[in-house]
């Protein structure tokens, strides 16, 4: 439920200091006294307290009758300007008219992959940064009933390893692409090294109902992409694209909703639909969209990707276990790396079709994400802000696109995607960068 701008009641942010303060004092039945009826019903919670950390109480936001306080977790010798361990995200509700602290639902908000992840982060992140509380909220949820079943302790979120080159199995073949030699000449020219310019030709003749290639290409060269040098000088000012960017591949969609631009590997893939002009962008749209698109560019090529391509056709359904397994991770570490510390993931990856899934979070993703904050960490003090403050990224994937939102509070970063209906239920690289910068994107209806 979306946040509003209603200010947290007194008695809420009380209620939260005194579980805090009877945990500094080892006082069980105060810090039971403080938590819900879903908590207590656990059985597990015992009188453990905080050790070796401070808490320091951020602005707090109801969210429909209840309240998110946000609480960072701050070792006790850790230099003052330090960015926290921890945020929580409290959430405070109401029982028999007194505020309570119902920690499974701040371990949910907290903890990438819901409560079953939780399991393992309490008993690793925060027994290390807050020794009494993190093995209390360990063994509390270690064997607590969640929806019916009984959760267990799962892998932990770790990024560190993942492979950042694409793998075997994520590789598709390759649609038959023409050349367009005075396009692939005017991008490395602006680049500053080879760039590959090719197309898709004969099926985006299909497209048409035509036969005319040397018709197509000529609009592409002499038309459609011909202020593209000037555009990439531009792009090439703000964000370095030298040695990163390997290929343009210019491929067919199947209806104008389907259009997007995006990384693919070490390729910028331009997916178009060319029986109205709705189906592709005009300079001027493209001047605003790809510099939050190439900012995600690896920092080397991906040479993996070459003759291969990542992304799903629209008449193709994708393995989500193969994005999960490898693209996932990869796009994670790339995001821990750029921020310095580790940063969990959450996504309600059970709700829709598992192969719609794929491909709509393939182009709309952990890859916008990762454009949007190498976008805002091109200027140094939002590149700081966010390295204080982010630590999950939170999908919440829905039916309506209508009901696409963004906000970024309590540092998570928290974006309501449309399963199926391409970029109108979805967000770009510098949207996401906007929303970053304090500036949430609301429900449209």
């Amino acid at each position: 439920m979306p946040a509003s701008s209603a200010t947290v009641p007194a008695e809420a942010l009380q209620v939260l200091q005194r579980f805090l303060d009877a945990g500094q004092r080892h006082d069980e039945s105060a810090m039971k006294a403080c938590l819900s009826r879903r908590t207590l019903e656990t059985g597990q919670f015992d009188n453990s307290g905080p050790q070796g950390v401070r808490f320091e109480m951020g602005e707090g936001q109801m969210e429909g009758d209840g309240a998110l306080i946000p609480l960072k977790l701050i070792p006790l010798d850790a230099p003052a300007d330090a960015p926290p361990a921890m945020v929580m995200p409290c959430v405070m509700l109401t029982e028999d008219g007194q505020w309570k602290l119902d920690l499974p639902a701040t371990m949910e908000r907290m903890m990438g992959g819901g409560i079953e992840a939780a399991m393992e982060q309490a008993a690793t992140v925060i027994s290390t940064a807050m020794e009494g509380v993190g093995q209390a909220l360990a063994e509390g949820f270690g064997e607590m009933s969640v929806g019916g079943s009984t959760a267990s302790t799962p892998a932990e979120q770790s990024w560190d390893d993942a492979p950042l080159q694409s793998q075997a199995e994520e590789l598709l073949p390759m649609a038959e692409m023409t050349l367009l030699p005075k396009l692939q000449e005017m991008l490395t020219g602006a680049v500053g090294s080879p760039v590959v310019a090719q197309a898709a030709i004969v099926e985006l003749l299909a497209q048409l109902g035509s036969d005319e290639r040397d018709t197509l290409v000529n609009w592409f060269e002499g038309g459609l992409f011909a202020a593209w040098g000037e555009l990439f000088t531009q792009v090439a000012s703000q964000v370095p694209l030298k040695g990163r960017l390997r290929a343009l591949r210019i491929e067919a969609a199947n209806y104008s909703d389907d259009r997007f631009v995006a990384l693919d590997g070490s390729d910028l893939v331009y997916r178009m639909w060319l029986n109205h002009t709705s189906g592709y962008y005009s300079d001027a749209g493209l001047a605003e969209l790809l510099p939050g698109v190439l900012a995600g560019l690896p920092e080397t090529i991906d040479v993996e990707t070459a003759g291969h391509r990542l992304l799903a056709t629209d008449q193709e359904s994708p393995s989500l276990d193969v994005y999960r397994a490898y693209s996932v991770p990869r796009f994670m570490r790339r995001i821990s790396t750029l921020l310095g510390r580790h940063i969990n993931l959450d996504v309600n990856w059970d709700d829709g079709d598992p192969a719609l899934t794929a491909r709509q979070l393939s182009r709309w993703g952990l890859n916008r994400v990762h454009g949007a904050i190498a976008l805002a960490c091109q200027d140094a003090s939002r590149r700081q802000a966010v390295r204080d403050d982010l630590a999950m990224i939170r999908f919440v994937l829905g039916f309506d696109v209508t009901k696409r939102y963004a906000h970024y509070q309590a540092g998570t970063l928290e974006i309501g995607l449309n399963h199926y209906a391409g970029e109108k239920g979805c967000f770009y690289e510098h949207e996401l960068a906007g929303v970053l910068a304090g500036q949430p994107i609301a429900y449209e209806g």
